[in-house]
């Protein structure tokens, strides 16, 4: 079954970056199984606080807030590569996978953000 919902995702993701024009939501499971199978950049696009609390493993932070967040995302993340990327409930997320594919960004977007994430026990990292 894993195998069937992976090849799903991956259509799903080559579907959306031909086409380049807008970003594919997955579910929290499907979400943590593209970024753990598949070479994605991962993008945190909530606030340093709410970053420093808890954060998915090998995630970059850039605040959505923030008016230098393209800039920022160019100078960090290779366009060839997918954005995976998310926040608290899944807002912001959104706002900011507009931002980047209208910049020329490939992007995967977590429909529930790290909220859901943690409610199913998926591991997090915390600063110290």
């Amino acid at each position: 079954m894993k195998y069937i919902v992976t090849a799903f995702t991956l259509s799903l993701l080559m579907f959306s970056c031909q086409r380049e024009t807008t970003y594919t939501s997955l579910n929290t499971n499907d979400f943590k199984d593209v970024i753990e199978n598949l070479e994605v950049q991962l993008l945190d696009v909530r606030t340093i606080d709410e970053f420093n609390s808890g954060h998915i493993s090998d995630a970059e932070f850039i605040d959505l807030s923030d008016s230098l967040f393209i800039e920022k995302a160019d100078s960090m993340f290779n366009k060839k590569q997918t954005i995976a990327v998310y926040c608290r409930t899944g807002r912001r997320s959104k706002k900011a996978a507009d931002l980047l594919i209208k910049h020329g960004f490939k992007v995967i977007e977590l429909d529930s953000g790290i909220t859901n994430w943690i409610e199913k026990d998926f591991p997090i990292v915390e600063q110290k």
